[in-house]
């Protein structure tokens, strides 16, 4: 039966004409909603992709936003706005889907942030334009500002890493007469040192225990070398910045609010530097005879920012840490709890100083341990702890003084601080080096490995102790009998034999296993010259060479820096 129906004055529609109809209605209708669904759903920047063998399959979530607004502020390529027109993603490569989001993306963060001063757009533009270009997933670079020069507007340092090792320079830009200018690359394979607000810069770089010094002057927007410095120059109060300084960037899009969140760390202390150093002129002249005063001026504060009772004070570690005459406190400020195998700290760890009242260990909670301290130099002393954020290592965490405000040192966060208040420090680091699955191509095998570190009274930092291999000739004079031959006798393989500066010599060796599982066991042999025995033999209970190493392998160290 054929069915018919008016549709306006003099015409008639059949069922298949309606149908016909309604399949093209429906057809409209579906254009328009992948048309509203990409560009309303692109442009609030909410797009997901994941690979699926050859496919992308992607969700998307819409907002009421201009497309067309939206495009021209991305200045995207030309041709995706055509392709955002027509709703053609779905014919898109993904990596061109991929860029499209990132771009997207990072504009929809980007909106919602807005700097008060012109310096930090600035910024912004040159930070995301090196990042872009040379930066990598990997071995991210950082950044961070700083006072060097004296004014206002802080200068701006980029931290250019190119390895696993170790950074390779600082960048410093300043914001001078309404633009950014590039001063310089300093500190080659080292560290570059500051002191603050007086527009002093110290290139600093080491190696095979050679020390190379370059002072530069920081004015009117440009960094000139300085060819003779005073004998009473110090680098005491310098601050010093490398390595595991800044903030490290692993995706562009938290760039810009990565720099506000450091703007408004700098302006805050900034402000509450100026408003303690008018505290502090109330005292007068301290520690002397307003020492107990400052005492308790320096732990209401604590408290107060911190909005603590006197009753959660665990640690309150008060003294002069630099030797320059003022004192500072670290403070612990939690409840301390023990089990049948543990104790626990739980809180968080505090600075106050005359310029400096702030937390230290970023929302961390839990401590085995908070009572380490240590002194180096006479006057420089250090305070450290063991965190509790690592299951399977401990990791202790470092802070000293410099020009007033704490400075958490090179060697914090990359293993187990140990102090008997010898020469050469000793952290215990962690690795998956020692065994190698052949079966599987790949290293595990957890190992906990002691390394030695010196302090540097120049830069008031530690550096690992250098490295360089001998023969076994070489071995045996040193030993006073042929160890690499005892070793050799039982099947083993010597791999490398280093000597390192403070007189301990590490004998690599390797077990082939070519078992149903065939592996590679790595171990070594510690000796140490200055005793002519085993590394700490007794305290050890080393009974053999067997037994007088750690598992896994050392590395030769040659430039001293931290690997």
């Amino acid at each position: 039966m054929c069915y018919t129906e008016k549709n306006g004055p003099g015409q008639e529609m059949t069922g298949e004409m309606m149908r016909e109809g309604g399949r093209r209605n429906k057809k409209r209708i579906l254009q328009v909603c992948i048309l509203l669904l990409f560009t309303l759903g692109i442009a609030v920047g909410s797009f997901y992709m994941v690979k699926m063998g050859t496919e992308t399959v992607w969700k998307i979530e819409a907002d009421e936003i201009n497309t067309d607004r939206l495009l021209r502020k991305l200045a995207l390529r030309e041709e995706w706005k055509t392709v955002l027109r027509k709703a053609e993603v779905p014919h898109l490569s993904a990596d061109e889907v991929q860029e499209l989001y990132d771009a997207l993306e990072i504009f929809a963060i980007e909106k919602e942030i807005e700097f008060a001063e012109p310096y930090g757009e600035a910024y912004y533009g040159v930070l995301k334009e090196y990042l872009q270009n040379h930066s990598s997933k990997d071995w991210p670079s950082g950044f961070c500002l700083a006072y060097i020069d004296d004014d206002e507007i802080p200068e701006l340092l980029i931290l250019v890493k190119e390895d696993y090792t170790h950074i390779q320079e600082v960048k410093v830009y300043t914001y001078y007469n309404g633009s950014v200018t590039e001063t310089g690359a300093f500190g080659s394979t080292g560290y570059m040192l500051y002191l603050e607000k007086q527009g002093k810069i110290c290139s600093y770089s080491g190696h095979m225990g050679e020390q190379f010094l370059i002072y530069y002057v920081l004015e009117h927007g440009k960094a000139e070398k300085v060819n003779e410095v005073s004998s009473q120059e110090s680098l005491r109060d310098y601050v010093i910045v490398g390595y595991a300084d800044g903030a490290s960037i692993k995706d562009i899009k938290w760039l810009k609010s990565s720099l506000a969140e450091e703007i408004e760390r700098l302006e805050k202390e900034n402000a509450l530097e100026k408003q303690q150093v008018e505290a502090l002129e109330a005292y007068g002249d301290f520690p002397g005879e307003y020492g107990r005063e400052w005492k308790n001026f320096l732990k209401n504060r604590v408290l107060s920012v911190s909005e603590c009772s006197e009753d959660e004070i665990l640690r309150f570690e008060y003294d002069d840490f630099n030797g320059d005459g003022n004192y500072e406190a670290f403070v612990f400020l939690g409840e301390y709890e023990e089990y049948e195998d543990e104790s626990v700290y739980r809180g968080s760890f505090w600075f106050v100083s005359a310029k400096q009242c702030i937390r230290l260990d970023d929302g961390m909670t839990s401590y085995r341990s908070i009572d380490g301290s240590m002194s180096w130099n006479g006057d420089q002393k250090y305070v450290y702890c063991i965190t509790g954020e690592v299951i399977t290592v401990n990791i202790s965490r470092v802070w000293t003084v410099r020009n007033g405000k704490v400075a958490e040192s090179r060697i914090s966060g990359i293993g187990e601080v140990r102090y008997d208040g010898k020469e050469y420090l000793e952290i215990v680091r962690d690795a998956y080096d020692g065994v190698y699955d052949q079966y599987a191509d790949v290293m595990n095998g957890h190992t906990y490995k002691p390394y030695f570190y010196k302090y540097n009274g120049i830069i008031n930092e530690f550096e690992e102790c250098t490295s360089g291999e001998i023969d076994e000739e070489e071995l045996k004079r040193l030993c006073g009998f042929d160890l690499s031959a005892e070793i050799k006798t039982e099947g083993y393989e010597i791999l490398s034999i280093l000597k390192l500066e403070n007189e301990i010599i590490v004998i690599n060796y390797a077990i082939h296993d070519e078992s149903e599982f065939p592996c590679i066991n790595y171990e070594n042999v510690m000796w140490d010259c200055t005793t002519g025995d085993y590394w700490k033999r007794q305290e050890r209970g080393v009974t053999s060479w067997r037994d007088a190493g750690f598992h896994g392998t050392y590395q030769k160290n040659e430039a001293g820096l931290m690997q």
